[in-house]
């Protein structure tokens, strides 16, 4: 460029100069249409078009050019030409933007669960939201119901393996939400919308919420807490409406190899948990009715209820692959017991370490003493010096021959110092039962000794 000034300089000659701005307008005018266009438009075009758009820009400046002193009355267009070039190419862009998706697309596959429930209310209330696409009951009771506009799938139970991986095939959306309660949900206002932005925004695998119960004519705030990295709970509160990014949960389903009926849930969050992170938002974002109105210390005594023995050895598995799969799994060494070894008056002792519980330890107490069993045993006391009365309802069972009262001499044990304790104690039992001070022992037909593969003799079963 610097030697073509230079020799139009010596020229002097002004229609080189016309001829050197005139090539110009063909060369640099879709250069300029391509910036100008990039620069106040956000339109996404069909790039493989664009060096068509290119070449026919300068052409029809040459059309333009060749035509314009017949079509413009003499008038003859030099100069001008740039202008009409990159005008000509922001044009051609324009016609070839692609065709702008529908902002508000389709995103939400829902998931409720179905046993003939009335479910139009929490239907409606979730079709409020534009992103919501297909709505589908999870049918664990058959019912001739239908539901309009819902799809009913059956299923054995919710927390299934075949259930999960059923949501994740079905959803055919950029995330996956599932309600977890028979009972009615009433999304906030835009509740929806702010679960999906932050599921997106943060790259989770899964979000919830902090939520309102509904008992009755009151409303109670449910706070939930952040999920950590690494926690292995399979009781962790996440509330009762999950959005996960469905991708991940695709992932996270396929590496579901065992066939569980109760612990795929757990499975799944643990499996969501290696891919990404399990996200809480600090708002309260929906209502769920209150359906289980047991007391509080009826619900304590969920988790040792026999019934649930085949849920907690799910869970345990599900929790075994998952420290597996992250390298974090230690093999239990097992060393072979002589369960007759040494000599003992009593075949068991239950042992209850107890601080302060007034109001459930006599239970407890009674609970023990109140069992029949084919073998002598006793039951053992260990008070961490307790200041409510607790101390005093002990005593009460002293002229019974069975429960020995201790009391610590030291006063900074917590409930492993009192274990140890009566562990440690002489009159401790071959075997020891730990019972929580807040937790009985159902009464049962007489208790007998049963025969195990991995012992020599018999061990007392409760």
């Amino acid at each position: 460029m610097g030697i073509v000034i230079i020799v139009i300089n010596r020229l002097n000659n002004t229609s080189v100069i016309d001829a050197v701005y005139i090539l110009a307008s063909y060369t640099y005018g879709p250069i300029l249409g391509l910036f100008a266009f990039g620069i106040f438009t956000k339109k996404r075009v069909y790039d493989k078009y664009i060096p068509l758009v290119a070449l026919l820009s300068p052409l029809l400046c040459l059309i333009l050019q060749k035509n314009s002193e017949k079509w413009f009355n003499g008038y003859v267009f030099s100069y001008e030409l740039l202008i009409f070039n990159a005008l000509f190419t922001c044009i051609g862009l324009w016609l070839l933007q692609k065709k702008r998706k529908n902002r508000m697309k389709k995103k939400i596959t829902c998931f409720i669960p179905f046993a003939g429930q009335p479910v139009e209310e929490t239907v409606a209330r979730l079709r409020q939201s534009p992103l919501v696409d297909k709505i589908y009951l999870l049918e664990t009771l058959s019912t001739p119901r239908e539901v309009e506009g819902c799809e009913k799938i059956p299923v054995d139970s919710l927390t299934s393996t075949a259930t999960i991986q059923t949501l994740a095939a079905r959803s055919d959306t950029q995330s996956t939400l599932l309600y977890t309660r028979y009972t009615s949900l009433v999304p906030g206002f835009f509740a929806l919308e702010r679960m999906y932005d932050v599921l997106q925004d943060t790259g989770a695998g899964m979000v919830y919420a902090d939520h309102y119960r509904q008992k009755g004519e009151e409303r109670v705030a449910t706070p939930l807490i952040a999920y950590q990295p690494g926690s292995l709970r399979d009781d962790f509160n996440f509330g009762s409406l999950l959005l996960y990014n469905t991708r991940f949960l695709r992932q996270a389903a396929t590496r579901l190899e065992d066939e569980y009926r109760f612990a795929a849930l757990y499975a799944l969050r643990l499996n969501l948990s290696q891919e990404a992170p399990l996200v809480h938002i600090n708002e309260y974002l929906y209502t769920e009715v209150e359906e289980d109105n047991r007391r509080a210390e009826e619900k304590m005594f969920d988790y040792v209820d026999p019934k649930n023995r085949a849920v907690q050895i799910e869970m345990e598995q599900a929790c075994t692959c998952h420290l597996k799969a992250i390298g974090a799994y230690l093999e239990p060494p097992f060393k072979e017991i002589d369960p007759e070894q040494g000599n003992f008056a009593q075949e068991v002792s239950v042992i209850i370490p107890v601080r302060n519980r007034a109001r459930t330890i006599e239970d407890a107490i009674r609970s023990v003493l109140s069992q029949q069993t084919d073998f002598p045993f006793n039951l053992i006391i260990v008070d961490n010096h307790s200041t409510d009365g607790t101390t005093e309802i002990i005593r009460q069972y002293s002229e019974d021959a069975r429960p020995l009262y201790l009391i610590p001499d030291r006063n900074d044990l917590g409930i492993g110092g009192c274990w140890n304790t009566a562990l440690f104690h002489p009159a401790c039992g071959r075997f020891a039962v730990q019972l929580d001070s807040d937790t009985g022992i159902k009464t049962k037909p007489p208790c007998r000794k049963y025969a195990t593969p991995s012992t020599k003799s018999g061990a007392p079963w409760w």
